[in-house]
């Protein structure tokens, strides 16, 4: 469901999976960011310590990843970009009446009005022939994302036929006359920025063939000023 210019809305369940395709100029950006990180740190894609190190954070992750940090975005320029996706999925998720009612009732501080993001932490991620990422969440935040900087190339791997390298969130719901699916699969496309809510369970296939398949994800987390006033009110007793 495409609910404005350049805003994709997927809903196979409650949750909602939104997509944009981001200005080239911001993909650039982004991409010659993951240039300069594994660039700088190379060597240690063959570091067995490393990689031991790294995937004890995420034991989910079956191939490494390299932090950025937030002032890297900030230097680079993509920051306000990524925050003003992040509210535009609020504002969608918010234009449900319900799910602002039921905010508005177990957040404490209700009734919400502002609502405020911020990147708790974000990485790249670089993957080959092979490599995957097993059925996982990010339970310990409120909203996940991905953007996509390199995908292989269509004519060296079988994406088409069999779904190679897409990332899979599964929903709850099963296929039923209504169309309803338990699964729905994206296709990596440069670019691409998808935006979920971090208890979403999702993988992401292996692809057959020559080529990289890079993306930067991060984590967000999101509060409202009356809950900040609230439990701010709350330390002072």
């Amino acid at each position: 469901m495409n609910v404005r210019d350049n805003w994709q809305v997927d809903a196979p369940w409650a949750q909602l999976v939104c997509s944009t395709q981001m200005p080239d100029d911001i993909t650039k950006k982004i991409l010659k960011l993951s240039d300069k990180i594994l660039e700088d740190n190379q060597h240690d894609s063959n570091d067995e310590e490393f990689v031991k190190k790294q995937t004890a954070t995420y034991n989910w992750l079956k191939v490494p990843f390299w932090k950025i940090t937030q002032e890297q975005l900030q230097e680079c320029d993509v920051l306000p970009y990524l925050m003003q996706q992040l509210r535009n999925y609020m504002e969608t998720i918010l234009a449900n009446g319900n799910v602002k009612s039921h905010l508005d009732i177990t957040v404490p501080g209700g009734p919400h009005k502002d609502w405020m993001s911020q990147i708790t932490e974000a990485w790249i991620v670089s993957q080959y022939e092979n490599e995957y990422a097993p059925v996982h969440n990010h339970v310990h935040c409120k909203i996940s994302s991905v953007c996509y900087l390199k995908v292989p190339e269509k004519e060296n791997v079988s994406a088409e036929r069999d779904n190679d390298g897409q990332i899979v969130f599964t929903g709850m719901g099963g296929a039923d006359p209504f169309s309803t699916s338990s699964h729905l699969n994206v296709p990596p496309i440069p670019g691409l920025l998808v935006i979920y809510p971090s208890s979403l369970n999702h993988q992401v296939y292996p692809f057959r063939g020559p080529g990289e398949r890079r993306a930067m994800a991060f984590n967000a987390e999101v509060v409202s000023v009356q809950q900040m006033e609230f439990i701010e009110n709350l330390q002072k007793g």
